[in-house]
């Protein structure tokens, strides 16, 4: 009989504990407005913003009313956790593209406007002198050079053997209509330059063309 009143004891004091860890919880979620209270007082009391108070309990305004019962935190309503979905990676055989050096991006830029007329000072497909092809050709393979004469591009570059030529290397000509430097191109390989001629245009010619190459001075790289 003592055994029995002892464990229905037991179980109204777990019960009564619940209850009132439950009210306790409630409560501190919860705070009923007093008169005289605002809303700053209630925040600064619950180490909350004024602001969390005001969306929490869609107040449009700081007006609250006594008895008026508060939310103290932002209430959450848990969402079912969705299920993963997997979905396989398609493999595509794709081929990447072989980088291309700055040479051979100058050469195939000067390719593009071989038969391009000569024209004195130009510098775009309408029209191109010599030094204004060079300009155009590197420019447009991505390096970034400054418009100049002939002289101009020799005095920013250096001279090199031919051992050391490359393509997309600048040759240089002097004496063709004055003294002194005087006509320039690129060169493209196999013994021949692109320039932009003043009788033709821009073409591709040989170093060993009877004119060009009694007038060859040298062969150069930007600095």
């Amino acid at each position: 009989m003592f055994m029995k009143k002892l464990a229905i004891s037991v179980a109204s004091l777990v019960i009564a504990m619940a209850t009132f860890f439950a009210v306790g919880e409630a409560s501190a979620a919860t705070h009923k407005v007093s008169a005289g209270e605002t809303l700053w007082r209630i925040s600064h009391n619950n180490n909350v913003s004024v602001a969390d108070l005001k969306k929490w309990n869609n107040l449009r305004n700081n007006i609250i009313y006594p008895n008026q019962v508060l939310k103290l935190k932002k209430t959450t309503v848990s969402k079912p956790k969705a299920k993963k979905t997997t979905t396989k990676k398609k493999t595509t055989n794709t081929v990447s593209k072989p980088k291309t050096s700055l040479a051979s991006d100058i050469i195939n830029s000067a390719q593009t406007v071989i038969g391009t007329k000569y024209k004195w000072g130009g510098t775009t497909r309408s029209g191109f002198d010599c030094s204004g092809f060079i300009h155009w050709a590197y420019n447009d393979a991505g390096k970034n050079i400054t418009r100049t004469s002939t002289t101009g591009y020799f005095n920013r570059s250096y001279t090199i053997n031919k051992s050391q030529l490359k393509e997309g290397d600048l040759v240089f000509f002097a004496g063709t209509y004055r003294a002194g430097i005087s006509h320039m191109g690129i060169y493209a390989g196999n013994n021949k330059f692109i320039h932009a001629s003043s009788s033709q245009g821009v073409t591709v010619t040989s170093l060993n063309n009877s004119y060009w190459s009694k007038h060859f001075h040298s062969f150069k790289r930007f600095y």
